[in-house]
């Protein structure tokens, strides 16, 4: 069994279902504009250096799971298959394949399935992408929050009680954490959404 990458994970949640239904909705839309036959999407999970289909409509779909790190052309089953490279931040997440007859395209079609595999890159990588955000930002919070306790600790008031200096500490430690961004605006964000 494979461990899904962040995006493939959220998406089997309640709250990743509409986002699995555009992502669908939008490649079943490039399928029956384009005249392809169907469709698939790899995920890559980078812990096991496995891929897997996550979603597929139509047929026949390519009989191997594959990465691809350029948009190209391959040939397979008697099919012609036109796969786009999913990155979130220039990590390779996934591969998009349309599976299109083997008539020759138009150029027409051509730059309509171009267009919404951006469009599905962009959503597919959207949860990765915003979970990579808010990681850096935690990161560089906790660092200044760090920094910023152990440079009032360096000079310790001396003189003081040792209850005081707890209290002071505890005190210090606590409006450190309460100037931190990244809680209050998440928890502004969670209201929004919730309503």
């Amino acid at each position: 069994m494979t461990r899904p990458n962040s995006t493939s994970a959220l998406l089997g949640t309640a709250s990743g279902a509409s986002l699995a239904q555009s992502i669908s909705l939008l490649a079943e839309l490039a399928v029956r504009c384009s005249g392809a036959t169907g469709y698939a999407l790899y995920s890559f999970d980078a812990t096991t250096e496995t891929v897997f289909a996550q979603y597929s409509f139509g047929g026949p779909l390519p009989q191997t799971e594959f990465l691809v790190a350029a948009r190209g052309f391959r040939d397979e089953a008697g099919a012609h298959v036109l796969a786009y490279p999913l990155r979130a931040e220039r990590a390779l997440i996934g591969t998009l394949a349309f599976i299109l007859p083997q008539d020759p395209i138009s150029d027409e079609r051509l730059a309509l399935i171009d267009n919404l595999a951006q469009a599905i890159e962009k959503l597919y990588c959207l949860p990765l992408a915003a979970q990579q955000t808010f990681a850096r930002i935690h990161d560089r919070e906790t660092c200044l929050a760090a920094s910023r306790i152990s440079a009032r600790l360096r000079s310790p008031a001396e003189n003081m009680p040792l209850g005081e200096s707890l209290e002071t500490v505890c005190g210090l430690v606590e409006d450190v954490f309460q100037s931190l961004r990244l809680p209050f605006v998440l928890k502004q964000w969670q209201a929004e959404a919730e309503r």
